[in-house]
């Protein structure tokens, strides 16, 4: 058993929860969009508040150390559920946030009367925290589906536990003596304890880390992503694109490689605006993703061109999905104020030879693909392997 003072790891409870609420208020206050990390900070704050008014019990008056001490730990409890919903951008009601603490409040204020005895309040709020646990885990995997991040995945696993020793200091507290109750000086609860600790300190680190992760991956994703289309910047497809083409060689699979350019843009820009343009480029991404496949790699290289790679295709097969695409986007009307503007696109494709040449050199060879589409009447797909009739600049 662990030998240690119930006294001393309540101080190490209150004081640590305490001093992290102070460090989430901190980083609260330069990073005002994150509201989730004010809600964190409240919970700490609430359960260092709760958790001092339990361990002075005897020494303070009842009403602060029971029903007070009880609606701090139930306000923490709900304001970490309520921080996950806010986080993940989910609706939250202030009733939700509150009910269940108040409640708890006014059993234990008319405890005598309801005939609950130390061991029946402490199972009332580790019932009440596992049900939090509960919410917290079916709001984390719901949100993971709009958003994956690690740390997320680490708060579902703290929860399946939490879940888990909440039911057990459940049953510990309603199967045990009237003398064994969770507050009794003992080895045994001197292990719960413990446990409670760092259950709450790990949850703790891992929201905290959640927040750093996010704004990590929104750089990476502002670094990679061109902004107007969502789809990747030149940058990005030339990172992706290399390690795909490095895997598909190695597994000596074929990959190809799509450069499409929107005929006549300067035409919508003159005629509409820059802001007809942009909506036609991004009514082209849309088109694209949608004709393209999930694996196939799409990317706005500039301007009006966009670049996609195609993994495990042949020329023939990338040749079907650029007609695909070609065919989609010439179905497309984008509404501009009150106008209905139609735009094709000119593709040209290549296959790379995985063995001895660059995604880059096989863009090089559908880049002149592309210039001979232009050349024949636009709107049309042309591959790389096919005759070329003589090539020279034509406007777009």
């Amino acid at each position: 058993m662990i030998d240690l003072d119930m006294r001393t790891l309540w101080v190490w409870l209150y004081l640590s929860e305490a001093l992290f609420a102070l460090l989430l208020a901190i980083v609260w206050s330069v990073r005002r969009a994150e509201q989730a990390l004010i809600y964190w900070a409240a919970a700490s704050l609430c359960l260092a508040i709760g958790t001092l008014g339990i361990s002075l019990r005897g020494q303070i008056p009842d009403l602060l150390s029971i029903p007070a001490a009880n609606v701090f730990v139930g306000l923490a409890l709900t304001l970490r559920w309520a921080g996950l919903r806010r986080f993940a951008g989910q609706p939250l009601r202030a009733s939700a946030t509150l009910a269940v603490p108040l409640l708890i409040g006014l059993a234990f204020q008319f405890r005598d009367a309801l005939g609950l005895q130390v061991a029946s309040r402490v199972a009332i709020v580790a019932l009440g925290g596992g049900v939090y646990a509960l919410l917290i885990i079916a709001d984390a995997r719901r949100a993971q589906r709009q958003e994956r991040l690690f740390m997320r995945l680490v708060i579902i696993a703290i929860g399946s536990l939490t879940v888990l020793f909440e039911i057990a200091m459940a049953a510990h507290n309603l199967l045990a003596g009237p003398s064994q109750h969770f507050l009794a000086q003992n080895p045994n609860n001197a292990a719960l304890l413990l446990v409670f600790l760092n259950i709450f300190a790990l949850f703790d680190l891992a929201s905290f880390l959640m927040v750093f992760e996010r704004q990590e991956t929104q750089l990476v994703r502002r670094a990679s992503v061109d902004s107007l289309t969502n789809v990747l910047n030149r940058a990005g497809f030339n990172e992706l694109a290399s390690r795909q083409s490095r895997r598909n060689g190695r597994e000596l699979r074929p990959v190809s490689v799509l450069v499409m350019d929107l005929d006549f843009f300067k035409k919508v820009n003159d005629s509409y605006g820059h802001e007809a343009g942009d909506a036609v480029l991004r009514a082209f991404a849309q088109a694209a993703r949608t004709a393209l496949r999930p694996t196939d790699l799409l990317a706005r290289a500039g301007g009006e061109e966009f670049w996609a790679l195609l993994p495990r295709s042949n020329l023939a097969e990338a040749e079907r999905i650029a007609q695909r695409v070609c065919d989609a986007f010439r179905q497309v009307r984008v509404a501009f104020k009150g106008q209905s503007i139609a735009a094709t696109v000119s593709i040209g494709v290549a296959e790379a030879n995985t063995e001895n040449e660059t995604i880059q050199a096989a863009l090089s060879r559908a880049d002149l693909a592309l210039y001979a589409a232009k050349h024949e009447g636009r709107d049309r797909v042309v591959t790389a392997d096919a005759p070329l009739a003589a090539l020279h600049a034509v406007p777009a």
